[in-house]
Order: C-alpha cells, then structure tokens, then sequence
C-alpha cells in the first residue's frame, strides 16, 4: 500500500537575482565610490565630494523626468535639446536685461508645453515617442541656433553661478543649491510615488495601457504631465548647467541624451515602461558620474570609458530584466 508523505516545505531562500534588482545600484555605488577613494588619493577632501555632488546633481535632475517619460512608456530624446535651448536661453535673455525670475518663467512655460506637446502627439498619432521627441529636439536646436545666433558667451546671473560653486553655502548649509534642489525634487517625487493616485495612474499606464483605460484612467492626460515634468527638469538642469559652463553654449546638453537613459537604466527602471522610481534614479545618476570622475582619474581615454558604462548597463540590466515584465503578470 502507497503510504502518502506530508509535502516538505523549504525554508526561506535569497533570491539573489530579487535582491540584485532592488539593491544592485546601490551596491554598486558604494563599490565605485570606495575605488575611487583607494584609486584617487584624496579624493576624500571636502572638494572633492562637493564637485561630484554637483556633477551628479545636473545629471539627476535631468534624469527625474527622463524616468517619468520611462515610467509611463515613452522615452524623451529631447532632453538634451531642452537644456541647451534653457541654458542658451538664460545667458542670451541675461545679458539683454531681462530678470532671472522673467527668464526661468518663460524658459518653464517654453518647456511644458513642448512636454505636453510631446506626450499628447505620441499617444495621439500612437507613433513611438522617441520620433516624435527627437524631431521635436530637431526643432528647439534650431530654436537655440537662432536664439544664440552662433555665438558663445551671454551672461549668467552670478547667483547661478555661485549656485554650483564647491565653495558655495545655500541657507546656512555648507553645500551648493544645486545638490539641495536635486535632493528635494527626487525626495518630494518619491513620496508621491509611494501616495499620490497621479503616479499610480502612470504606472498603470505603462504597465498595461488597455487596462489603464478601462480603469478610466485619462491615457492623453498622464502622457502629457508626463513629458511635461520631463522637458521642465531639463530646462532647470539647463539653468544650472548654464552657471557651471559659464556662458551659452549650444552644445552643452549633447552629452545627456545619453547620460539621462542611462542613470534611468542603471537605477532600474524598465525601457518598457510600469516598472522603477525615482529614488533608484538617483543612485544611478551618482554611481555613473562617480565612476566618469574614476576613469578621468586614473587616465581612462574616452572610447574606453564608453566602453565600460556601456558594460556596466549590460550588467545592470542582466540583474534587473530576468524577471518578466509586469503587464505579463495582469
């Protein structure tokens, strides 16, 4: 006679690929940030952490509305061209008398509704959003091209300047205001992340758009707040962005078309869009300017450091795309 067994329950395991794709950026981070202090002796020094605060400060604020463009499906190729158009556009709009507080308004207003226009163009024409924010990044370049007419220079508010200064002190705080902002913006969005029924309709609706619908979540609404947040945080990293160069210059924002992707891939938001956060965001934007201060430090040329972040994203993405996308799971 078959005697029946009681079925054996295993105990509590790690999931290591889990844990790998909540905490490897973090991990990660302190990983690079301790080479660096063994690699760049000094690089300890008051100085030194307030220089690659403020680089990662630049990058994170960018890359606070990149992730939101991620999040709800879509992806903003016309970061880059927003912050040159934002950081032209203070040094120009500057130097012709205008006030700051004038300028930031109008370069604010110019941003939302180009995000808006973004996000209700792509939804709309159901065309792929990196078309449309690319051709519409085509359009601000040759804006700032006219704007800037050629020509470096301009002139920036000194407080803007002094705002990403290593030696600046913001309200009795040893740091610039620029870190301040950065970490203000990211902590208000991660509390409205975790309690705010506005992101989660923009998760819902990256993670599955037909469900978000019959939900009656109001699709064009959430794709335009979306990019709008987006093309807003790039203009204000144009603003600083602007002090930190000194002048207008049409090129400055090129570098983070790719840069923003990639702080919002290594923080571990999915390109698919339902899936990451902000705050993760934040670490990623530290961990890739920390490890670009490394290389520069140890005299990696250029080609070799693409090489590597680009190794490093592949890792990243390893830990966090084994596990099936969300909407696969509704």
């Amino acid at each position: 006679m078959a005697t029946l067994t009681q079925p054996t329950t295993a105990g509590p395991r790690w999931d290591l690929r889990r844990l790998g794709s909540q905490y490897g950026v973090y991990v990660f981070a302190v990983l690079v940030f301790l080479a660096t202090c063994i690699f760049m002796p000094g690089f300890l020094s008051v100085a030194s952490i307030k220089s690659l605060l403020v680089l990662a400060s630049i990058l994170g604020i960018a890359s606070i509305g990149q992730t939101l463009a991620i999040i709800v499906g879509g992806l903003d190729l016309s970061v880059a061209s927003m912050i040159g158009l934002s950081s032209v556009s203070l040094a120009v709009l500057s130097a012709r008398g205008w006030s700051f507080a004038t300028t930031f308004l109008l370069i604010l207003a110019v941003a939302v509704v180009v995000g808006v226009l973004n996000g209700l163009l792509a939804h709309r024409l159901q065309a792929p959003a990196l078309v449309v924010t690319l051709a519409s990044g085509s359009i601000l370049t040759g804006v700032t091209m006219m704007l800037n007419k050629g020509s470096a220079g301009g002139t920036i508010p000194e407080w803007i300047t002094e705002s990403v200064s290593v030696n600046a002190t913001t309200l009795g705080i040893p740091m610039p205001l620029v870190v301040l902002v950065w970490v203000a913006l990211t902590g208000v969005l991660v509390l409205l992340q975790r309690r705010s029924p506005s992101f989660r309709r923009i998760y819902a609706s990256g993670m599955n758009p037909t469900a978000a619908r019959l939900a009656l979540v109001r699709l064009p609404v959430v794709w335009a707040s979306a990019f709008a947040a987006s093309a807003a945080a790039a203009a204000i990293a144009g603003i600083f962005l602007g002090g930190f160069s000194g002048g207008a210059n049409i090129d400055v924002g090129q570098p983070y078309l790719f840069l923003t992707i990639a702080a919002v891939v290594v923080g571990g938001t999915s390109l698919l869009g339902g899936r990451g956060g902000v705050g993760r965001t934040l670490a990623g934007a530290f961990l890739i300017s920390n490890l670009t201060t490394l290389l520069l430090g140890v005299g990696v040329g250029t080609n070799v450091q693409q090489i590597l972040l680009g190794t490093l994203i592949v890792a990243l993405v390893y830990l966090y795309g084994r596990e099936a996308h969300v909407r696969t799971r509704i």
